[in-house]
């Protein structure tokens, strides 16, 4: 067992989200072949699955390519926690990416007419500072101008001292500061936007967040194995989060000392989903071609705003070109977890990855096991 003061790291290094770690597991990827799939290189794609997660230092990693006529090929690699492999039915913490999840449910309460987009954001939080200029369209696309409470400098360690205590996300709201700029002037990311769109949906529909995202969501797209930190009973394995907060050069399991962090659980519509790399593939799928959008609002899903680093957002998507193609998606990043999910417009092929390495730019490990997906198999 670790001393006091390693817990007391660990604790420190779970809020400040800053250490990488390094590979240890060494088992090998599995696959599972979708039916007629003689065109999909299985054994390619699990080695170069294997090979990611010892290139970006994740313990364990599962990813799923599902191809434009539906079939789905998904792998494993390494270990979900020590001495225990990851299997296709493990949940990782998927960040951020759950902003696209909050986004989709969002948009379906404006489809029915519960909630605008031009909507102040102070009719439904009228407290939070810089809410009264704002609007619901300004919040999913992340130009409110809404400090991110991350970045409060209370924010830290106030978390720190409650890290497995309760933390619901309407506490993150306390530490939002004045506004950084006037709405839709600028883009700026900011948790806080998502946050706020979250316990918006909750105020609109008087229902728990996630029962909204299962009716809206997940229920008609048959993903029973997304899960919200904090409010769901996570009825699948979870894996363990890994950073290196003693700074011997190894990963530590950090989930042995706080099992569901509150940055997780109070994260909300920011960053509270759990998932299998299937489900969030099918739910990325679903939602970046427009299929779970109301029409009338497809078109304000896409309308992008410049992000002034060669990417463009949506609401709760990002848009970042690869050649001639445009691909979808979104990041994501917790304590201990990264994770990343691509739709290419061109192919129609979309990839996920979720793994249990620390702060891990997903973007270029999910890109590059799209394009060996759309290499196909050699041998046919």
């Amino acid at each position: 067992m670790r001393s006091n003061g390693s817990l007391r790291r660990a604790v420190t290094m779970i809020s400040g989200i800053a250490a990488l770690s390094s590979p240890t597991a060494d088992t090998p990827a599995q696959e599972g072949v979708p039916r007629g799939a003689a065109t999909v290189d299985s054994a390619g794609l699990a080695s170069t699955l294997d090979s990611l997660r010892l290139t970006i230092g994740a313990t364990g990693a599962s990813a799923a390519v599902i191809f434009p006529d539906g079939r789905t090929w998904t792998g494993v690699s390494g270990d979900a926690w020590s001495g225990s492999p990851v299997t296709p039915a493990t949940v990782f913490d998927v960040g951020s990416i759950t902003k696209s999840y909050t986004a989709a449910l969002v948009l379906r309460l404006v489809g029915r007419g519960e909630l605008a987009l031009d909507d102040s954001v102070s009719r439904w939080i009228p407290d939070l500072p810089g809410a009264a200029g704002a609007t619901i369209r300004h919040l999913l696309r992340q130009t409110s101008g809404l400090a991110d409470y991350a970045n409060h400098a209370d924010f830290l360690p106030a978390i720190r001292s409650r890290m497995a205590a309760p933390w619901p996300p309407e506490e993150n709201l306390r530490f939002v500061g004045e506004p950084e700029f006037a709405p839709g002037t600028r883009w700026r990311y900011s948790n806080t936007n998502y946050v706020a769109l979250g316990l918006i949906a909750i105020r609109v529909a008087e229902r728990p967040f996630a029962e909204l995202v299962r009716a809206e969501l997940l229920d008609s797209l048959h993903l029973s194995s997304t899960f919200v930190a904090g409010e769901d009973t996570i009825h699948a394995p979870r894996a363990h989060a890994y950073l290196d907060f003693t700074g011997d050069g190894e990963p530590d399991d950090l989930s042995a000392f706080v099992p569901d962090p509150a940055t997780t659980r109070g994260a909300g519509g920011a960053g509270a989903i759990v998932s299998t790399a299937a489900d969030v593939a099918g739910f990325a799928r679903a939602y970046y071609t427009g299929a779970i959008v109301p029409r009338e609002l497809q078109s304000e899903m896409t309308t992008w705003t410049d992000r002034g680093d060669g990417w463009k957002y949506g609401f709760g998507v990002i848009a970042a070109p690869n050649g001639d193609d445009l691909l979808l998606g979104h990041l994501g990043n917790t304590a201990g977890q990264s994770a990343g999910v691509w739709h290419s417009r061109t192919s129609g092929v979309t990839v996920a990855i979720l793994t249990n390495a620390h702060a891990v730019r997903m973007a270029e490990p999910v890109r590059i096991l799209l394009e060996r997906a759309l290499r196909g198999d050699p041998d046919t």
